[in-house]
């Protein structure tokens, strides 16, 4: 199912991972880098919060991939496996709040992420699976 969401978030950061887990990101000060992760979450930047909405989609990555949702400009910028013990993915903001949320089928589960700007995307497409 796919989702999306118009959201400013607050420090222009969202997060991915499951409903339980709550574990700091170390983050990194280098410039260039706008998506942080560790087993159990990712961070990415979003366009800046005082300048806008980012649209963010929530999808099966076959979804995403099999061109039924349009990804104009955007680039893969993250790829890797996030632990997903509840079998749940969620994306909330800085203070916590779910902005959307689905099921997924295994424990350890491909999560990629696509923007259309490496450091302050107006549109962000997360695909799972």
């Amino acid at each position: 199912m796919i989702q999306r969401v118009r959201i400013a978030p607050e420090y222009s950061i969202l997060f991915v991972a499951g409903p339980e887990d709550n574990v700091l990101v170390p983050l990194c000060d280098k410039q260039d880098i706008t998506i942080w992760s560790t087993e159990t979450c990712i961070v990415f930047g979003c366009f800046a919060e005082i300048d806008g909405d980012t649209e963010v989609t929530l999808a099966p990555a076959a979804e995403l991939q099999a061109g039924s949702v349009q990804r104009p400009d955007c680039v893969l910028r993250f790829d890797g496996e996030l632990e997903t013990p509840e079998r749940e993915l969620e994306v909330t903001t800085a203070a916590d709040e779910v902005v959307m949320d689905t099921s997924v089928q295994s424990a350890l589960t491909r999560v990629r992420i696509w923007s259309d700007h490496p450091k302050e995307p107006e549109h962000v497409f997360i695909g799972w699976g």
